[in-house]
């Protein structure tokens, strides 16, 4: 698939899964380990890439977890719909390749929440996550990793029996993921499967800022 092909699918599923407004949201355990690590750290301001409807935030409310939060996404429908339910914090579309519209250094920490594996160049992505994080990234990855060597394009679908095949656009070999997350610039403090509620596994990374 053609960049331009790929980046039309990739907003074609996310219109689509915005449109109905609200999407998963509930305390998942994936989620609920990054509300742990927010909560326990000195943690002050949060940036959420690929926020989606805004589910981080509404569980940092639910929660009571005091932070300046932002969340950006690429789909300007989930932007309208966190702006329609959640007009106290501030949403953004904006790419998370580029983070154009992020200064430095101006988050502590920087969420990826099953959205890296959406996007199509996640040595750019990390790059950007470290510019724009003071302290930590902390990264929830949706699919498990493959056995071969490398990573590549994956033609399965999230939303199944649908024309949205491109929905993950990457599966990793942890053992090349962990080598670009270094070269951007990060410490793996943690790195661990989380059993999520419906019995998969998401993979969870802690990162820190070097």
């Amino acid at each position: 698939m053609d960049e331009e092909n790929l980046i039309q699918s990739n907003e074609t599923v996310w219109e689509y899964l915005g449109k109905d407004g609200l999407y998963q949201m509930g305390p998942r355990n994936c989620r609920q380990v990054i509300l742990d690590f927010i909560r326990d750290s000195d943690t002050r301001s949060v940036l959420d890439v690929g926020c989606g409807s805004g589910v981080l935030w509404d569980l940092l409310k639910q929660q009571g977890i005091d932070v300046i939060y932002k969340g950006v996404d690429y789909s300007y429908t989930f932007i309208d719909t966190c702006k329609k339910h959640f007009p106290e914090v501030l949403w953004e579309v904006d790419d998370g390749r580029t983070l154009a519209n992020q200064i430095d250094k101006s988050f502590d920490v920087v969420v990826f929440l099953h959205s890296l594996d959406h996007l199509d160049d996640h040595e750019a992505v990390l790059k950007q996550a470290h510019r724009v994080a003071k302290k930590n990234v902390v990264i929830v990855l949706w699919r498990p990793f493959v056995i071969n060597v490398g990573h590549h394009l994956n033609s399965k679908s999230v939303i199944a029996n649908t024309q949205f095949r491109d929905s993950h656009l990457k599966e990793y070999n942890k053992t090349e993921l962990d080598a670009s997350i270094t070269e951007a610039g990060f410490k793996i403090l943690e790195d661990r499967e989380v059993l999520d509620n419906d019995k998969r596994y998401s993979f969870f990374y802690l990162l820190e800022v070097i």
